[in-house]
């Protein structure tokens, strides 16, 4: 049995963490396919390149999307 939680705020994505298969669902506003991101398959150790999921209009995502994620510049914290 696994354990779900809903996300409640407003935003362009309605998501599902599903923590106990490492997966994140996403359903965007601008996109009527659902898409996954299976944690697992993404580089997280210390030293990754820092990457992103492209999530405007172009695209559109469906199904797993782990592969998509691209290199990307850091953001900067307001407070550096």
């Amino acid at each position: 049995m696994t354990t779900m939680m809903r996300s409640q705020q407003c935003s362009r994505l309605r998501t599902v963490a599903d923590g106990a298969e490492g997966r994140y669902y996403y359903e965007s506003v601008f996109n009527p396919a659902l898409f996954r991101v299976d944690i697992g398959k993404l580089d997280l150790f210390e030293g990754a390149s820092t990457q992103k999921l492209e999530l405007g209009l172009k695209p559109m995502l469906a199904g797993e999307v782990s592969a998509s994620f691209e290199a990307a510049e850091p953001f900067k914290f307001l407070s550096d």
